[in-house]
């Protein structure tokens, strides 16, 4: 899970700043484009499994994917023509539709592994998508200055997801044994695209924002700007792709697990299990990054990106807020209470557009990453006090 942390280290050291921000506009796009194509169908049909028994995942499985081929079928033509509009991606439209679906299908794969109860598995999995193929890739980025591109990044990222999504499928293949081939159940997909369909709303809204930056960024400044938040944000961010794996993906199904069994006591356990977790990770995360970063920046060799570093001290404060909310989130997820996480996410956006047009006498780098601060709080508090309200008014 660290090994994007060093990936980031090695962009800066090993390509130009303009270099690191084209990467950090694919990295962006491609990651929005994911949620279009996953629907937040996941967000219905893991919730499904855990309510069924054993013999019926199958059914649930089989009909996901399903889904998922008919949401590849509608969207594809659309990303098309948004991928013809950012000459970023465009420069390497091949290798982002590849990415796309291996991408997209390894990472459901992962999220069904957790929910079926193979957190190891699915940690195994995680650990070849996102992180083993960077350390193939490293020595010839060091050794051998011909490679030294972004191409080389991208097929080592294609032959990794590719891997990890097979081992998925071999694990799934053998732990879900009932395998039969279901009726159509049209009724049931459309339920789950329109509970997705609302999940999926919030999603975009909060990867939206982790998108925009890049590309306000990339208007207001120039690419050597652009080069340096996209190493700071990937940096900072890099604490949430540590975060989510080690301890979200696998708490969270065991906290709506608690709350489907009404067994409020191990729910309260997990909740406060989840908190403490989050917080301690995420903390410790930062203090690294924030006490490394000076002299790994010098190491690159590249004055400029030790210029800002105040800028790197409020994205390590985003990333922090973000992570210490995340419980809150998944308590409110548990819950049923979709309709808070909702507004809190689309209202995020909001906040942040805001805040810039509030600070745009001044367009700079803090700028971009204050408003960001901004919309992280108001997520925050939001859900906070949602959470705590309704639970009082429950008990009550």
């Amino acid at each position: 899970m660290g090994s994007r942390f060093v990936l980031v280290f090695a962009l800066a050291r090993f390509l130009t700043p303009g270099d690191v921000g084209q990467y950090g506009l694919f990295m962006a796009s491609l990651s929005f484009v994911v949620l279009i194509v996953g629907a937040d169908f996941y967000s219905y049909s893991n919730r499904e499994i855990l309510a069924r028994p054993r013999k019926e995942w199958s059914f649930v499985i089989q009909h996901f994917f399903l889904a998922i081929l008919a949401v590849y079928i509608v969207t594809f033509p659309v990303i098309a023509l948004f991928v013809s509009l950012s000459d970023d991606v465009l420069n390497n439209v091949a290798w982002f539709f590849a990415l796309l679906v291996v991408e997209h299908l390894a990472q459901e794969v992962n999220r069904l592994l957790n929910t079926i109860g193979r957190p190891l598995a699915a940690g195994t999995v995680l650990m070849v998508r996102m992180g083993l193929w960077v350390w193939f890739v490293l020595p010839l980025l060091w050794m051998e200055p011909g490679f030294r591109g972004l191409d080389l990044i991208f097929l080592a990222w294609f032959l990794g997801a590719a891997t990890a999504l097979l081992i998925g499928v071999i694990i799934i293949g053998y732990e879900v044994k009932l395998w039969k081939l279901w009726p159509l159940d049209i009724q049931w997909m459309k339920k789950g695209f329109f509970i997705g369909g609302l999940f999926l709303l919030s999603s975009l809204s909060m990867r939206g924002l982790f998108t925009m930056d890049r590309y306000i960024v990339d208007f207001i400044l120039d690419s050597e700007m652009l080069g340096i938040y996209v190493l700071y944000i990937s940096l900072s961010m890099s604490i949430i792709s540590i975060v989510k794996p080690a301890i979200v993906d696998f708490l969270n199904p065991r906290l709506v697990k608690a709350h489907f069994s009404s067994s409020e006591d191990e729910y309260k356990r997990i909740l406060a299990e989840y908190r403490w977790s989050t917080l301690l990770l995420s903390t410790s995360l930062a203090i690294i990054i924030a006490l490394s970063a000076p002299y790994i920046f010098e190491w690159t060799g590249k004055e400029i990106y030790g210029r800002n570093l105040d800028v790197l001290w409020l994205l390590l404060a985003v990333a922090v807020l973000y992570a210490v909310n995340l419980p809150m989130n998944g308590a409110l997820y548990a819950r049923g209470r979709n309709r808070h996480i909702l507004i809190s996410n689309v209202m995020m956006p909001v906040v942040f557009i805001v805040s810039l047009y509030l600070m745009s006498s001044t367009p700079s780098l803090g700028m971009v990453a204050t408003s960001l601060l901004c919309a992280m709080v108001w997520d925050i508090l939001y859900k906070h006090v949602s959470y705590y309200l309704t639970e009082r008014d429950v008990r009550g």
